[in-house]
């Protein structure tokens, strides 16, 4: 075998075990964040279970993974983690219409303190009132996923830093010493 593909294996070798290296900091990171993510949501009940890893991939030794929130199993995530309506955190804030479901159907709601325009409007027997649609104020954001990348972003540079510095005492036999905080 030539000294060039000898060369080249242990090359091709070395990288192998870096992306291993490198691979195993991403799972446990995105591990951890989506961990925080479901505890951080667990007053939903369709949130936590939303909540998935991918696969982690890589492409010229740069690694990447997700963690997500399938919007199928949890249509409202979007709206909890950024806020909707009038207390949207991303776009543009306002009302936004619910309309009933069904063509000529209604809404029913309890309306504490139903302003007076509403006397004349159809109600059930147990006093709520019925409307074709409202103009929904939105929900406050209760984010769950960012405030768990945020507390895991120490978490993921100590790893880095740990595997980058095993890199280069393995690669040069350079001692590198950081400090994590």
């Amino acid at each position: 075998m030539p000294v060039n593909s000898i060369g080249q294996a242990f090359r091709n070798a070395a990288n192998k075990l870096k992306i291993t290296a490198y691979n195993s900091v991403l799972v446990s990171s995105a591990n951890a964040i989506a961990k925080d993510a479901r505890a951080n949501a667990s007053w939903s009940s369709t949130i936590p279970g939303a909540i998935e890893v991918g696969e982690s991939q890589f492409k010229d030794f740069v690694g990447f993974i997700t963690v997500k929130v399938d919007g199928d199993k949890a249509p409202s995530a979007t709206a909890f983690e950024f806020g909707s309506g009038e207390h949207r955190t991303k776009g543009n804030p306002g009302r936004y219409p619910i309309r009933a479901k069904e063509d000529g159907g209604y809404l029913a709601f309890h309306w504490e303190n139903e302003p007076p325009e509403m006397a004349n409007a159809p109600h059930l027997p147990d006093g709520r009132i019925l409307l074709r649609e409202v103009m929904h104020p939105g929900v406050e954001p209760i984010p769950f996923l960012a405030p768990a990348v945020l507390k895991n972003l120490g978490f993921i540079r100590r790893k880095i830093l740990g595997i980058t510095a095993k890199e280069l005492r393995d690669s040069l036999g350079v001692d590198v010493i950081y400090a994590p905080k």
